[in-house]
């Protein structure tokens, strides 16, 4: 049991999981995601749409309706 604690070192288990060690800047993803982001005219429309289908989906428990909404969306 020893050989294999040895075998995988936590850290180094925990170090290649580490999810905030590639992070963004929480202000940076922001910026960018609200400069290349279009809420006008027909793609407005389409979400509007999506989201009334998923929510029927959701109501009547249809897996292949939410589906469906986010291929809509």
């Amino acid at each position: 049991m020893s050989t294999l604690r040895q075998f995988i070192n936590p850290l180094a288990v925990r170090r290649l999981f580490d999810l905030t060690e590639d992070a963004q800047e929480y202000s940076a993803v922001v910026e960018e995601v609200s400069r290349n982001v279009v809420f006008r005219g027909t793609n407005l429309w389409i979400l509007m749409f999506a989201i009334v289908i998923c929510s029927v989906g959701l109501n009547v428990n249809s897996t292949a309706v939410i589906i469906g909404a986010m291929l809509i969306s």
